[in-house]
């Protein structure tokens, strides 16, 4: 099944948003539980926000299967008031390392147990897979802002780009 969904409003929890809303809005969005994410294109880059319940990190990833080895993932989160990006590769179940930092920071908040970031990644990164067609969509958060926390919930979703 693949997923063409409409603009994201609100947030993972259903309160008021973190951030100020983008104009136009992102096109695309997937609630998990705890988790909002929306996406959309913008010239030559996928503008991405992700709003969870939680303190810690928060992940985004794109994978040809629905499977997390292979997946290129971009773990975002708040520490210290700081907006963080970091983007990985999985080489093995529980194995991911660092796969270069192509993702820009473009806003990020946290408050009351709430963490929002948004922030843009290439289309065509010099590393990792072009961000086109068919795709899964790797969505995860944990509640530890240390990337070697495992999440609290992972979920996978058809999309197309």
């Amino acid at each position: 099944m693949t997923w063409l969904l409409g603009a994201c409003m609100g947030s993972a929890s259903g309160g008021e948003a973190l951030l100020e809303p983008v104009d136009p809005p992102l096109q695309h969005s997937r609630r998990i539980e705890g988790l909002q994410a929306s996406w959309g294109v913008r010239g030559e880059e996928l503008v991405v926000e992700l709003d969870a319940s939680t303190t810690g990190w928060m992940v985004v990833g794109f994978n040809d299967r629905d499977h997390i080895v292979g997946a290129d993932l971009t773990f975002a989160r708040v520490v210290e008031g700081r907006g963080e990006l970091f983007d990985h590769h999985v080489f093995g179940v529980g194995d991911h390392r660092p796969h270069g930092n192509e993702g820009r920071l473009l806003a990020h908040a946290q408050r009351e147990g709430r963490t929002a970031l948004r922030f843009a990644l290439p289309l065509k990164p010099a590393q990792g897979r072009a961000l086109a067609g068919d795709l899964w969509l790797v969505l995860a958060w944990s509640v530890s802002p240390d990337l070697d926390h495992h999440s609290r919930v992972r979920r996978h979703v058809q999309i197309r780009l």
